[in-house]
């Protein structure tokens, strides 16, 4: 869930820097392309920093073994598409289309992955077109 309500924040925060960035006058095209590069570096710096800290616990406990084990609790595919949050959608659609017998698993993994990034696109556009605190 971090993951999906974390996109909206990253554009968000891009939206906003490329709208004080057109508002404000800094320069030619070059220099506020530069400073709007300059400005989303810093952003994927706090991001990488950020996680890096949330993660380091179990980095430090077990390495990427930790890593994996708590990934594999955060994304349970081993489970399938038809087990915990995701099932509904997935259940309704298995009535008309044998999700879970004509695709393999990786091949689910990745429908699934390219469905909530597709129907996040819109919200995702609006955002980034009007950003708003609301």
């Amino acid at each position: 869930m971090a993951l999906y309500f974390g996109l909206p924040f990253a554009i968000f925060a891009l939206a906003k820097i490329i709208k004080k960035a057109k508002d404000t006058y800094i320069g030619d095209g070059f220099v506020q392309m530069a400073y709007i590069s300059m400005r989303i570096i810093v952003l994927a710096c706090l991001f990488i920093f950020a996680n890096f800290i949330l993660w380091y616990p179990w980095i430090k406990a077990e390495g990427m073994i930790g890593v994996q084990k708590v990934a594999a609790r955060i994304f349970p595919v081993r489970r399938g598409i038809f087990e915990d949050k995701v099932a509904t959608f997935w259940c309704v659609l298995h009535n008309f289309y044998k999700v879970n017998t004509l695709l393999d698993r990786n091949t689910q993994l990745m429908l699934t992955t390219a469905t909530t990034l597709f129907f996040c696109i819109p919200s995702l556009w609006l955002l980034f077109r009007r950003p708003s605190d609301r």
